[in-house]
């Protein structure tokens, strides 16, 4: 490595301990400072020792958000497009998940809404997470219409 690419690879190292940071991410970083071939050099570099890794930050995305912070598939889907994540890659992460976006909106409503909770305001609080429609009008069928009381 000569002396751009250590200084590259030493700002990228920076960048990687604040957290982690997409391929795109690194890439948009360095491209004030320095050429492409020191990007590519010092990103192969980074991928060779798994300081970057797209598949795993994909993957920890959607496993983190699960549970009372669970979000639909959209949503996530948007947040790692926005960070450079490639769409095939994408696509396989959600194929390999383990949990499927109906079962985490039904994880959002037993933590989030215990008792009591009205249709609209379920349906409201999931579409702002991100959830599909279907998912949506699935967890709304086991919530009973409240009638009103005179």
């Amino acid at each position: 490595m000569n002396p751009d690419d250590n200084a590259a690879l030493l700002k990228a190292l920076r960048l990687l301990n604040s957290r982690d940071l997409t391929r795109l991410e690194i890439q948009t970083a360095l491209q004030v400072s320095y050429s492409e071939s020191v990007i590519e050099t010092v990103l192969a570099f980074l991928e060779k020792h798994r300081f970057i890794g797209d598949l795993r930050i994909a993957t920890t995305l959607v496993e983190r958000n699960t549970g009372k912070r669970a979000v639909g598939d959209e949503l996530l889907k948007a947040k790692l497009t926005q960070r450079g994540v490639p769409e095939e890659l994408i696509a396989s992460v959600f194929q390999a998940s383990e949990t499927s976006e109906l079962e985490r909106a039904q994880g959002v409503m037993q933590t989030k809404f215990r008792q009591g909770a009205t249709r609209a305001k379920a349906a409201r609080y999931l579409w702002s997470k991100g959830f599909s429609e279907e998912t949506i009008e699935s967890i709304l069928e086991s919530i009973p219409e409240q009638v009103p009381q005179d």
